[in-house]
Formats: C-alpha cells, structure tokens, sequence
C-alpha cells in the first residue's frame, strides 16, 4: 500500500471517528443535561466535551504513526535513485527524476535544484524546476556573498534563512521550501536540492536523512551533466567559430578575386583612352612635321583626343570619389531643391545612349513632390550611377522606368520620397543584391569587360553604386536592390529602391553633427541642364 492510498484510508478512519464521537457527545451532553440541571450538569457536560477532544486528538496521533506516517525503506529508495541517475547527462532530466523520488517518498509537494556558477565577476543562481509550481527566475550574486557560505554547515531550513542578506533571502522565500541540502564538486559549492513543504505533517529526522542521501547520491551525476552541458556549449561555440572562419575564407577569396578584377579592368580602362590619345598624338605630330594638317580630320582627331581625356578623367574621379565615400569625406552642400531638377542632372549624359540603344525610358509622378534639402549635384550623380547601371545590363529595346512617390511619414526619417529604377535586363542573383553596392564588386566574367559606360553588359570599374550609396547615406536615406534573379533569357529585370528625407539629420535639429563632411550652403547655385 502506497503512502497516498494509506493517507486516504487514515483521514476517512479520522473523520468517520470523531463525526460518531461527536454525535455520542452530543446525546450524552442532551442526557445529562435533562437529568441533572443546573451547574453540576453543565460542568460535567463541559468534561465531557474536553474528553472527546482529546479522545480526537489520540486518535489522530495513532493514526498518523500508523496508516499516516510515512512509510520509506531508505536504502531501498538510494539504490533505486542511484541506478535511475548513473547515465543520466541531462540537468532538466536529472532535476526531474530527484523530484520524483522525493515525491514518492517523503511526499514532497515541489523540489528545484539550485545550479550555482561562478562566472568572471558575480555567482549565477539557476533553478532546474524537479516537479510542482516553482518560480524559475535567476538570481545574480557579487563574489562576495553570504549564499554560498550559508551552506557550508549543511543541509538548513526555511527558519534559518534570516542570516541571508535581504535579496536573497527574498528571493529563496519565492521559492516556497523547507528544506535546503547542499551539493559540492570537492569544495565547491555546485548545487543545493531545494525541497518544498510535505503533504502531511513536516519533515523529521528520517525524511531529512533521505534528503542527504539523495543529494549525496546526485553530486557526482550533477558534475558529469554540468561537464556535458560545458563540452556541448563548447562544442556548439566552436561550430559557430568554424562557420564564421569558413565564411570569412570564402569571403576573403571573394575579395582576392574582387581585386583582380579591379587591377585586371581598371588597367583596361586607363589603358585605352591613354592609348587613343598617344596614338592622336603621334598622328598629330607626324602631321605636323609634314605641314598638312586638313581641318576636318585635325577636328575628329581633338574629338577623340577629348573623349578619351574625359573618359580617363571620369574613371579618376569616379576612384576619388569613393576613396572619399570609404573614409567619410564625401562633402555635400546642402540647399533646397526639387527631384525634377535632379532628375534632369541625372538623365542628361545618358540620354544619347538611351536613344542609340533603342532603350524605352518613362518617368511617372515626379511633378508635385514637395521641395527638400539635399546636394543636387551629388543626388544627380547618384541617380545616374543606377541609371547608368540598369543601361548597361539591359538589353537593346528594353525598358527603363523611374517612379517617385510622397512618404508623408517614416518612423525613421519622417517625410521623404521613395525613388525606384526598374529595368527589364539580365536582373541579379539574390545572393549578391547587397554586394552589388561594394566598391569594385561587379557580376560576371572580366573577359566580358569593354571600354565604355553605356555599352550593354560594358560594365565598368565596379564604383558606381557604391558611390551612389555613400551619396544617398550621407543624406541619411537608404538604397538597396531587388531582384528575382539572374537570366540571361528571361530578363527578369532589378528594381533599384532609394529613400531620401525631405529634411536630413542637420536640418531636423541645427546643433547636430550627424554627417562627416556636411556643409550647409545656401549659396551653392542650382546645376544647370
């Protein structure tokens, strides 16, 4: 018969008896009273009343010592705990199996184990919830505390906790025990098995006994499961560590190719103006010397002389610019202006190029957008590097749309004007839609590079967009791609997306230096077109 069934029979046997003890007092009292009046009779009524209480309370005592007192082999239930926890490696798992042989045996309500570790500066208390409702909140002590020394003397109870400082004397009282039995790795103070109130009576020598065996019992199991626990965490920090060096080799192999690419197409881009114009230079001198110099062909030869120069000067320009971006000194003068004047400083250089390459380019809700602060000059740069861009990767015939559209509130930015480029060209592999705005990152062969800014798939330097980004953030906006993916077939086109604030961080509040290089010039005149 099980301790639960035994106090099942014990309180029925309890209330059966006094409910017949207290009718059999009632009558006699009734009796009494009726044949001996007056206070004789109610004197002895009250004796009697006194005799059945203490009638009650040696039965309850018989009881308790019989069918309610707690009936355990102790040695029977180590060995049995011992057996259950010798291959257990799991801290929930081990918590649970103690609570359920305190459980069992002394009829324990609730049990915890309090995990204690010692980390850099402080002591970190953890609760492994055994079984009942305890509160799981950790506690986090100094060094020097009065926790770990309250244990040295042993197994304590809920009355000795007054020596505790306050803290942590408040957050043990949480917890609802009565009995705190300590644990130790050696001299160390591990744990403690934390044991709530019983469901009959209190815990006397033979259930505190127990309670020592078992902790006893679990010390060694809790220091092999804290050593697996350990070796996991070490073991899960050094698979992140092993994939964090995986992607920093492959990320540094992308860097390597990155900067061959860079020497292998910044050498051709220099390269051939720088030849063109020696070349002219030659056929100008050779013609020189001969004293023949038609006018017709001295103006084409100055023509290509001169495109050459500024294509050479656009790629040096274009190295300054983000050699700036990369150390925050990109200077912009800020004014107030308006998106169709940027727009027109944007398309303006392209615009032959747009009609050579039959490209349909549209433009939808620019007129009406409120004015905003910002460098027109810069933002026109930046918003022809992308429409440069969806140029060069859109094939011939293709489309190009530039959209705008009023934000009349960002929770970031507060008003400001969302600008898309969408194209119909070869689109991007979603895995490179944030590297595309690395400087000198570029998709493709190298083998496929050619000189020129708007020759479809010409590429280039790999500067522009990240040049467009350094611009668009320093007017505290954001810029990123979409894409559904690379196709040279399908042509299932990028969309370009940039976010500009009517009024910059500088603007918001005057004191604020919140942008490297900003000037606010009000004298800065407007870019013509």
């Amino acid at each position: 018969m099980n301790s639960q069934t035994r106090a099942i029979i014990g309180n029925t046997l309890f209330v059966v008896l006094t409910a017949n003890m207290s009718v059999v007092g009632i009558a006699l009292s009734f009796y009494i009273t009726q044949e001996i009046r007056g206070l004789t009779g109610q004197l002895i009524v009250l004796g009697v009343a006194v005799l059945m209480g203490v009638l009650a309370l040696a039965i309850h005592s018989i009881l308790r010592e019989t069918l309610l007192k707690t009936s355990f082999n102790s040695s029977l239930v180590t060995a049995d705990y011992s057996k259950q926890i010798a291959s257990i490696l799991d801290l929930d798992q081990l918590a649970q199996i103690a609570g359920k042989a305190l459980s069992q045996s002394v009829e324990a309500t609730s049990s915890a184990f309090l995990l204690i570790t010692e980390e850099k500066d402080s002591i970190r208390v953890d609760i492994l919830v055994g079984h009942g409702r305890v509160p799981t909140a950790p506690l986090k002590l100094p060094l020097k505390n009065t926790f770990v020394h309250f244990f040295s003397d042993g197994i304590a109870t809920k009355d000795q906790l007054k020596s505790l400082e306050a803290n942590e004397r408040k957050w043990l009282s949480r917890l609802e025990m009565d009995v705190y039995a300590p644990s130790y790795d050696g001299k160390k103070l591990s744990g403690v098995l934390a044991v709530g109130k019983r469901r009959n009576g209190s815990y006397g020598k033979t259930e505190i006994a127990l309670i020592s065996a078992l902790t006893d019992q679990t010390s060694v199991a809790l220091k092999n499961a804290r050593l697996v626990n350990n070796l996991r965490a070490l073991n899960k920090e050094m698979l992140t560590l092993n994939e964090a060096l995986i992607t920093g080799a492959d990320r540094m192999k992308d860097m390597d190719k990155v900067k061959t690419d860079f020497i292998t197409i910044t050498s051709h881009e220099l390269r051939t103006p720088l030849t063109q114009i020696v070349g002219f230079s030659d056929l100008l001198n050779m013609m020189g010397d001969s004293e023949t110099v038609p006018g017709a062909e001295l103006k084409e030869l100055t023509d290509s002389m001169i495109k050459s120069c500024n294509r050479l000067n656009e790629v040096v320009t274009q190295m300054l610019d983000v050699s700036q971006v990369d150390v925050e000194t990109l200077r912009l003068k800020f004014v107030e202006t308006d998106m169709e004047l940027v727009l027109r400083g944007a398309v303006e250089p392209y615009a032959a190029s747009i009609t050579e390459r039959k490209l349909s380019f549209t433009v939808q809700r620019v007129r009406g957008l409120p004015r905003f602060y910002g460098d027109p000059k810069r933002l026109s740069q930046a918003l022809g590097q992308v429409i440069s861009n969806a140029i060069k990767y859109t094939p011939d015939g293709g489309h190009i749309d530039v959209s705008f559209k009023y934000i009349a509130r960002d929770n970031q930015r507060g008003e400001s004007i969302e600008i898309a480029i969408s194209d119909s060209g070869i689109g991007v592999n979603p895995q490179y839609l944030e590297s595309i705005f690395e400087k000198f990152f570029r998709v493709g062969s190298t083998a496929l590079h050619s000189t020129g800014t708007t020759k479809f798939m010409g590429a280039g330097p790999g500067l522009g967009l990240a040049i467009a980004r350094g611009i668009v953030e320093g007017h505290g906006g954001k810029i990123w791609a979409e894409s559904p993916g690379f196709d040279m077939e399908k042509l299932p086109g990028t969309q370009i997306h940039i976010i500009l604030p009517l009024k910059p961080a500088p603007f918001a509040t005057k004191s604020s230096a919140a942008f490297i290089g900003m000037e606010i010039d009000k004298d800065t005149p407007d870019i013509t077109v």
